[in-house]
């Protein structure tokens, strides 16, 4: 087994060995959607390609030409046969410490990552899914009880279905008053919610992935509810048959969170064996679009002060006619005079200039511009991860009094542990908030 690590916008400087090109170009140069639909192993946060704002459902997991390995804003563990690429955020310090990605994950999953700290040689992909379980739990609990139509067979004197005349005759005779039938009836434990018992149980089994089931009241108030719900029909040694009825992917267009679920929940039980993919030519793995995280972590900093849109879901819908064309600012200031903001995942110290119809120019500049006009604002701010130090960089629009500030945000890859990142994180945080309101027309009055 061949173990790879490199790390977000390499810049195309990993060289790849000879034995795992074969695996590699499976991977590489296939856009990420259409690679996730050939692969139901490999799972990929956000769920829902669409919701990422960069377009990741277009692009490759990483592009690789000449022997050499490119990647993107793409992090996490793919793998395919014998091969496994660990794509560690750029701010690790090294392969056992991707500090950086473990904290956006439990800010974005609400998951308490400083339980895995001690993990030998940091966290693995089944550490991942471990994390990720109970916050997945609770977004599809939000949706409701998942309820399906299921058989059952029956043997009572209250027939409320198809007379089952082979095994009537078989049980029930001589006749002493029941009858053997079979019905269908809607009801929460069904095949899907028999999966997440499972889950549940291999879990507990897991003294670290115990503690993160345990951690919050919501959490173990909905798992004292999947166990009342199915407890009936459960037995440990249905593993098999209960995997294979899920194998078929939800497709109900109310219960999407259960989707995800579905998909991790047979994840986790699949193991490491399983996880990267197995040998049969198949591509396995746990992803993150780190764009996509970045912004999902932002709007935890900065929720207080600022509106997070949700293309997703509609909330907080902006338009940018009268009535028609809507758009979805990354973050608008919940005062006036508006403030827009734009996360970027991408390296921007600098003045760097882009020629005027490059796609480079209309992702990072012209589209923050156009949303300062259109919500009448002379201040925009483009919000990226920095190493080492705070960075802010403020650009006067030319014959205009409006300013975009490149803004920074120091990320702390020199810390000796998970639990000082976190510290060095929170005082990073907070200057950032402190940076913005002072670039802010009204100052701190916005906060």
């Amino acid at each position: 087994m061949e173990r790879l690590y490199t790390t977000d916008n390499n810049g195309g400087s990993m060289e790849v060995p000879a034995g795992c090109l074969a695996d590699l170009e499976a991977i590489g140069n296939v856009p990420l959607a259409e690679l996730c639909e050939r692969n139901p192993g490999l799972l990929v946060f956000p769920d829902d390609l669409s919701d990422s704002r960069d377009g990741i459902g277009g692009m490759p997991v990483f592009t690789i030409g000449g022997g050499r390995l490119a990647t993107a804003n793409v992090m996490g563990f793919v793998g395919r046969n014998a091969t496994r690429l660990n794509i560690r955020s750029r701010f690790a310090r090294d392969d056992a410490s991707d500090y950086f990605l473990h904290y956006m994950l439990g800010r974005v999953f609400d998951a308490n990552m400083l339980d895995f700290d001690q993990s030998a040689g940091g966290l693995g992909m089944i550490d991942y899914l471990d994390c990720l379980f109970p916050c997945c739990l609770r977004r599809a609990w939000a949706q409701g009880v998942y309820r399906a139509y299921v058989g059952r067979q029956c043997n009572d004197a209250g027939v409320k279905g198809r007379i089952d005349m082979a095994r009537h005759l078989r049980t029930n005779m001589p006749f002493r008053g029941s009858v053997a039938y079979t019905m269908r009836e809607y009801s929460a434990d069904n095949s899907l919610m028999q999966l997440v018992r499972h889950t549940i149980e291999h879990l507990k089994a897991k003294p670290l992935a115990r503690a993160l089931l345990a951690a919050d009241s919501q959490t173990r108030s909905i798992i004292d509810t999947v166990f009342h719900i199915t407890r009936p029909t459960y037995s440990p040694r249905g593993l098999r048959r209960v995997v294979e009825a899920n194998l078929k992917p939800l497709s109900h267009p109310f219960f999407t969170g259960y989707r995800t679920l579905q998909r991790l929940c047979l994840r986790i039980l699949a193991g490491d064996r399983m996880a990267y993919g197995s040998s049969d030519d198949r591509v396995g793995g746990l992803l993150f679009d780190g764009a996509w995280l970045w912004e999902e972590y932002l709007a935890t900093v900065l929720a207080g002060g600022f509106i997070h849109p949700e293309n997703r879901t509609g909330r907080h819908r902006q338009y940018l006619f009268d009535g028609f064309q809507p758009i979805y600012p990354d973050f608008m200031s919940r005062t006036q005079p508006c403030v827009v903001a734009d996360a970027k995942y991408v390296p921007l110290a600098g003045k760097r200039a882009y020629g005027e119809d490059s796609t480079q120019a209309t992702a990072i500049y012209y589209k923050t511009i156009t949303y300062m006009y259109r919500f009448g604002s002379t201040r925009g701010m483009l919000l990226y991860p920095h190493p080492g130090t705070m960075s802010e960089d403020v650009c006067a629009i030319k014959d205009t009094a409006g300013r975009l500030c490149k803004l920074g945000m120091a990320i702390a890859q020199d810390a000796g542990s998970f639990a000082g990142f976190c510290s060095a994180m929170s005082r990073n945080e907070a200057d950032l908030l402190g940076r913005i309101a002072g670039f802010a027309r009204g100052g701190a009055a916005m906060w």
